[in-house]
């Protein structure tokens, strides 16, 4: 949990397993469709990073362990 933080983080997965028949960059286009088309909705104030560093001291275990399982890159 990111408790300790004030925002949202929406993460992309490196790698989606069957059936879905989605890649990294068909989610990275409709998250881009959604932001363009829905400015005054949910994903209005939206900030776009890549290689993000966190501290680790402010990931729990069961956060990091999901991260390190899910996208490892």
């Amino acid at each position: 949990m990111l408790s300790s933080f004030p925002y949202v983080f929406k993460l992309i997965k490196d790698n989606f397993p069957p059936p879905k028949e989605t890649t990294r960059k068909k989610i990275q286009d409709k998250y881009q469709l959604v932001k363009r088309h829905d400015r005054l909705g949910r994903m209005a104030d939206t900030l776009e990073y890549s290689s993000v560093a966190l501290p680790l001291s402010r990931l729990d275990d069961a956060l990091l362990n999901r991260l390190l399982k899910s996208a490892p890159s």
